[in-house]
């Protein structure tokens, strides 16, 4: 499933600024960000025209409410799935587009 993680993505955390939402930088990951699919958009809430699945490394350092930027564009994510099937162990995550 490596080989499929070719995409430098942008990883910022979101940090305690009591009145507003501010992020931080938090490294970078390597993965691919697709379309969500039919059978994900029936289980998620949402707009499914602003959803997204990130699949990426089982290891990779990635939190609920976390901004991803990937090609200019920013994804926060929703929820999170850790698959632990020897090689094929990876990490998918649902994302919703951000607006801002």
């Amino acid at each position: 499933m490596r080989v499929f993680y070719t995409k430098t993505i942008s990883v910022y955390r979101l940090a305690d600024a009591s009145s507003k939402e501010s992020y931080s930088l938090n490294g970078t990951i390597t993965g691919f960000i697709a379309p969500i699919g039919a059978e994900d958009a029936f289980l998620s809430e949402g707009n499914p025209a602003q959803q997204y699945k990130l699949i990426t490394d089982y290891s990779s350092d990635i939190k609920k409410t976390d901004k991803l930027t990937y090609n200019e564009e920013d994804y926060i994510i929703k929820g999170i799935q850790k698959f632990d099937f020897g090689s094929l162990r990876r990490i998918e995550a649902v994302l919703e587009k951000s607006n801002s």
